[in-house]
Order: C-alpha cells, then sequence, then structure tokens
C-alpha cells in the first residue's frame, strides 16, 4: 500500500511543482482571519481560515519531506535550515518591533506580558503559554498582542515531529499510510471527546490539533503513491495517468464541493461554537477537496488562481503575523475597541508592511545571495533565541516600571515594608482567611492588621471560589474548578485548630456564575447552559453560606463576613495616564453610581444579613464606605488608582479599606 515500499528512485520532482491555487487557498484563509479580527460579524466563522492553513502546511511539508525520502536526499539539518530560512526573518522583524514600540507605548505590566509571550513565541511554545493562562486572572484574549502565534507553535511542533512519524511508520513495516492515519483519528478524537469539559486543551494543544495537519499530509501521501504507481508503468504518461480524480467533471466537483464547505462555514460557524473537534471537519474536509482537485479544476483555475489571490497568497504569511498585533495593541492601550477609520489605517499597515517584509526580508534571506550561506540558519535560530531571553528579561524586570513615573503604575504604591521592631510579641492566637482572588488583595493588610495584636494570618484562597462549604464552579467547557479543595480544608483547619479564634469569609459575590453544590450533585445543570441563572445561583448560595456557619455553632470562634467592594462598569484604564493613546482619552470621572453598586449587591447582601441575625458570633465588614461617598463609588480618587481592574483593588485602595478596619 506504500509507495515508500519500494526501492524504485523514480523522478517524483513532479509532484512539488508550483500550485498557484494552493497560494490562492492561503489567501482565502488569511482574508478570513483578518475579517474575522476586525469585523467579525462579516464572516462569524473566520477563524476557520487557521484550520485551512493547517491542512496546507501539513500538505506541502509532508509533499516535500516524502519525495525527499523517497529519492534518498532527505536531510534533517536540511529540512530544519528551510524551515528556518521559512519562518524566522518574518517573526525577527514583528518581535524586535513590538519589543521597541512596546518601550515607549505600553505601562509596565503590559510590557512585562508581551516579553513573556515574546520568550514562549522564540520557542514556539506560544499555546502551550496561552493554554497554561487560562484562568481566573488571565487577561481577555483580544488584548494580547502576540496571541496569533499560538497556531505558529502548533504548525513548528508538528514540523519537529513528523519526519519521527515517518522514520516510525518505515521501521513498522513501512506503514506509513497506516501509521498517518491512526494518528488521523485518535488526535481527532480526543479533540471531540475532550472539548466538552477542556476547551482551552482542545483549541491550543497540538495532540488535538495535529489531525488538521496530518489530514494535508495523508492527501500528499495518497497523491505520492499514485504517481509512484503510474511511474512505475510508463513514465512517459506518469502525470496523466496518475491523478485521474483530477480531470473532468470529478475535478471540477471536487473543487466546488471543497468551495461550498469553507464558505458554509465562513457564514454558519460563530464563536460560540464549540470548536475544534468535529466542527473543524468541514472546513479541514473543504480544504482538502480543493487541493485534491488539482490546478487545472474550475474553482482552482478561475478563482484562486487569480493574480491578485496569488500574490495575496503569497504574503499571507506576514499578513497573518502582523495584523492581530496591531489590532490587539490598539485595543490594550485604548480601552476600547477601535472605531472603522483606525480599522482601516490598521488594514493598510498591515498589507504594507507585509509587502515590505515579503519583498525585502523574506524573498532575500530564502532566495537571495545570503540563502546558501551555511552559517544562515544558525545566525536565525541565534537571533530569535536572543529575542526569546530580551523578552524573558522583560518579564522578570516586571515590564521596567522606571520608564515612566511612579504615578502611572497603581501596583506601585502604598507597598511599604511594615516596621516590626514595633511589633507585639505573638499571643499564640490565629486568624483564618479564606475567599477568592479578593481574599488575596486584602491578605497582606489582614496579615498586617492582625499581627499588630501579636495573631497570626492562615490563609485559604483560590480565584473565582465562593469561600463557602462544597460550593464549585462548573463553567461551559471546562472542568468543574475544585473549589472545595481548597475552601472545605480552610474551614476544617478553622473549626479544628483551637488555636483559631477568628474566620474571616471573603469573595466577589455581585456576579455568582454557574454554582453547584458538590455535596449535592443534582445542582450541577450550570455545565449544561450558557446562561446561568442568577436567583439559582443566590439560592445555592444561601444554601452553602447557612451550612456552613451552622459548623461553627458551640465552636467559640468569631466569623467576619466581609462585603463584595463594589465592581466598575468600566476598564479602570481608561482614566490611568498613558503615554499613548490612539482612539481614545483619558476618562475624566472614574466613577459609578452608589446605587447601581447597591443594587448589584442586594441579593448578597440580603443573604450576609440574614446569617447575622441568626448566628450571634457573624460580623460584617463594609469596605463600601471607604470605596463610596453617599453618590458615587470610586475608581480612583486624590490622584491615586484604587482598582487594578473592574473589581480587584490596587494597593492604593486596599490602603483605604485598611484604615477602617474596626474588628
Amino acid at each position: 500500500m506504500s509507495f515508500l515500499r519500494s526501492e524504485t528512485e523514480a523522478p517524483l520532482k513532479d509532484i512539488r511543482q508550483y500550485r498557484p491555487d494552493i497560494d490562492g487557498l492561503k489567501a482565502v484563509a488569511v482574508l478570513s482571519v483578518i475579517v474575522f479580527h476586525y469585523a467579525a460579524s462579516w464572516v462569524p466563522g473566520g477563524f476557520i481560515g487557521v484550520d485551512i492553513f493547517f491542512v496546507i502546511s501539513g500538505y506541502l511539508i509532508a509533499r516535500s519531506t516524502l519525495v525527499e525520502i523517497q529519492s534518498r536526499d532527505y536531510s534533517v539539518l536540511r529540512y530544519f535550515a528551510r524551515r528556518a530560512k521559512r519562518i524566522f526573518p518574518s517573526l525577527i522583524l514583528l518581535l524586535a518591533f513590538l519589543w521597541i514600540a512596546g518601550w515607549f507605548v505600553f505601562l509596565p505590566e503590559e510590557y512585562a506580558s508581551l516579553g513573556k509571550h515574546m520568550g514562549a513565541a522564540s520557542v514556539f511554545i506560544s499555546n502551550w503559554l496561552l493554554w497554561r493562562e487560562i484562568g481566573y486572572f488571565d487577561v481577555t484574549a483580544e488584548l494580547k498582542p502576540l496571541l496569533n502565534l499560538w497556531s505558529l507553535g502548533v504548525e513548528e511542533q508538528f514540523y519537529l515531529v513528523f519526519p519521527l512519524f515517518i522514520w516510525l511508520g518505515l521501521k513498522l513495516r513501512r506503514q506509513v499510510f497506516i501509521l498517518l492515519l491512526l494518528l488521523t483519528i485518535g488526535s481527532l478524537w480526543l479533540s471531540e471527546a475532550r472539548i466538552s469539559t477542556h476547551a482551552g486543551w482542545a483549541y491550543y494543544h497540538p495532540v488535538s490539533r495535529i489531525w488538521e495537519l496530518l489530514a494535508g499530509s495523508l492527501l500528499a501521501y495518497a497523491e505520492l503513491h499514485f504517481l509512484h504507481r503510474a511511474l512505475a508503468g510508463s513514465a512517459s504518461t506518469a502525470i496523466t495517468q496518475a491523478y485521474r480524480w483530477q480531470q473532468g467533471l470529478t475535478a471540477h466537483a471536487l473543487s466546488v464541493l471543497g468551495l461550498l464547505l469553507i464558505a458554509s462555514t465562513l457564514f454558519l460557524y460563530d464563536k460560540a461554537l464549540s470548536f475544534p473537534g468535529l466542527s473543524a471537519a468541514l472546513p479541514v474536509l473543504g480544504a482538502l477537496l480543493i487541493i485534491s482537485a488539482g490546478p487545472t479544476a474550475c474553482c482552482n483555475r478561475w478563482l484562486l488562481a487569480r493574480p491578485a489571490m496569488i500574490y495575496v497568497g503569497l504574503i499571507s504569511y506576514p499578513l497573518y503575523l502582523w495584523h492581530w498585533p496591531l489590532i490587539a495593541s490598539v485595543r490594550l492601550v485604548d480601552g476600547a475597541e477601535p472605531g472603522l477609520a483606525i480599522k482601516l489605517v490598521l488594514v493598510a499597515l498591515t498589507f504594507g508592511i507585509s509587502m515590505l517584509s515579503y519583498h525585502f526580508v523574506e524573498r532575500p534571506i530564502r532566495f537571495g545571495r545570503f540563502s546558501k550561506c551555511k552559517a544562515l540558519a544558525p545566525t536565525l535560530w541565534a537571533t530569535l533565541l536572543c529575542l526569546g531571553a530580551l523578552g524573558f528579561a522583560t518579564y522578570k524586570a516586571g515590564g521596567f516600571p522606571q520608564r515612566f513615573v511612579a504615578e502611572t503604575n497603581p501596583m506601585a504604591a502604598h507597598n511599604e515594608v511594615p516596621n516590626t521592631a514595633a511589633l507585639p510579641p505573638l499571643t499564640g492566637k490565629k486568624v483564618v482567611l479564606i475567599g477568592d482572588s479578593h481574599a488575596g488583595v486584602l491578605k497582606s493588610a489582614l496579615a498586617d492588621y492582625y499581627r499588630q495584636r501579636g495573631e497570626t494570618l492562615e490563609v485559604f484562597d483560590q480565584g473565582g471560589c465562593a469561600p463557602f462549604l462544597n460550593l464549585d464552579r462548573h463553567d461551559p467547557g471546562h472542568e468543574p474548578q475544585g473549589c472545595p479543595k481548597v475552601i472545605n480544608r480552610g474551614i476544617e483547619a478553622a473549626l479544628e485548630d483551637p488555636a483559631v479564634t477568628t474566620v474571616i469569609f471573603v469573595g466577589r459575590l455581585d456576579t455568582l456564575n454557574h454554582l453547584f453544590n458538590t455535596a449535592d450533585p443534582a445542582t450541577d445543570i450550570a455545565f449544561n447552559v450558557k446562561q446561568d441563572d442568577r436567583a439559582r445561583n443566590y439560592r445555592l448560595l444561601a444554601s452553602a453560606v447557612d451550612q456552613t456557619l451552622q459548623r461553627f455553632v458551640g465552636k467559640h470562634k468569631e466569623v467576619i463576613l466581609i462585603n463584595t467592594v463594589p465592581s466598575l462598569d468600566f476598564d479602570p484604564g481608561l482614566c490611568r495616564w498613558r503615554p499613548v493613546r490612539f482612539g481614545t482619552t483619558r476618562k475624566d470621572s472614574c466613577v459609578v453610581p452608589r446605587a447601581m453598586v447597591e443594587a448589584q449587591q442586594k441579593e448578597f447582601r440580603a443573604v450576609f444579613d440574614t446569617a447575622a441575625q441568626r448566628y450571634p458570633f457573624v460580623r460584617m465588614f463594609d469596605p463600601l464606605p471607604a470605596l463610596c461617598d453617599a453618590e458615587v463609588c470610586y475608581g480612583s480618587k486624590d490622584g491615586e488608582m484604587l482598582y487594578g481592574d473592574d473589581s480587584h483593588l490596587t494597593p492604593a485602595g486596599v490602603a483605604r479599606v485598611r484604615a477602617r478596619f474596626d474588628f
């Protein structure tokens, strides 16, 4: 079954002849992605352009590699040198530009994040980093300038292992096709099986995505197999006999069907779709049909092989690299979606930079007089790794906050080290703090407050977890968050340790989502509904609060419920000084109406009021007086940023709350 069974050194170079229609298909892919990222409502399924790229990449790399192996002309060093000359030049240019521009444009925490992602991009693990970053504190995807490099990471990881697949297939009785087919089926099965509970893994992990590249590889193998059989019979008629499916009505039907499949997914798919999994099979199949139809098929010849489409396909790689960092950087700096005029400028810049990059960077390095230089590939590798090291150093330096005055960094103020020389001796008493990320924000202030009284603070906190017994969170597309592992452990520690005199519960309770009680699995319906029931969540909260407090009856411990701080309905970054803004101005009124905050907090405050009335050992602390007046609640005040995002206080905000502690 395998053309690699034979030792015949057939002249297979014809299979690698240039296919202008494939460049046209690249144009379809990159334009779909660009339009989706700039105007998603126009092409709601434009994200499938990445999947088309995967198929094309798998097809082209397999075609080249298999021909070289068959011709006994394969070299691992030459293979990776070609990859370096193809991928690295434009990537190096992009990373260098972003680092230099970021020095003048990005605030410290933004610049540090850019540096971290530069480090990941330099070794092609952006997809792994983005997967690991998914979580409560993760910055929204639209604000990460190097987000698009996840797909480059997947491709490079495929390029790394594909020769190993071929080697293994040859060792296993030369069943290369069977091995590739089994790997394709296995990857697709895992992608579909895990997407409902591990959506991030399914999207970013190479195991979940590699089937799309392998599908292109299988097509390349099939073409080579048929060509080899034709060559074995009569070399003079090889090309005409090899691809019988690429002749006549069959080729035209494949071409039209493939284009229809891609077009339908572009307009029928949207971001709400569970993807990739089996949903990705339609665009992948469409790309396979178009490629298999051959260059003379109707859509391939008359649509994809038009000069304009070919040219866009030729510059598709720099187009893909540059389009996203430009718009993501503007979103990050402005804190808002760019207007039409700015988007048109960014699209023009994307095409202009991509054309310059292709003609004056990519082509000279790949095909110019230096392309044969043996030191070229190592030089490119070294340059890319140096940029990655520079990015990592930027990350470790916290984004070099000294670039701007201290007032621009809301996290820089109020970090004074307490004067430990004046602290009283420890009494042996303990305080336990249990909560989510809001507890994490307050823990330093609480530790200092109780240390002034000779007591120590123990903390049990986990972001996104309501701080009461058996409550967990189950967002659609993800596993349950596992909150009881931390929260229940903290409650048990507070109950069992006689040295604990006070237990403090802190959490963001004005926006509860997809709650369920692990002691009652029937409450876990949130997994199946994307629009969660607010009233149901607060009923679960009330029950969990009551069950928790019942455990403390007769334990002679004080329980303090700290109310949630106000949530802002805008990005406080709009209130911050920035060195550059593109389409927005600094927000003057960094406040929200107090009435709006009180309305948003109505449900959980009712739960807390009921608890305080029922259990005499319960006290409540309200941070609103520290952050609000009678009319408004402040995101910034007296020149200080009180919030780092819509709900988490900066050290300046914590200091205001700390000044009102009266436990």
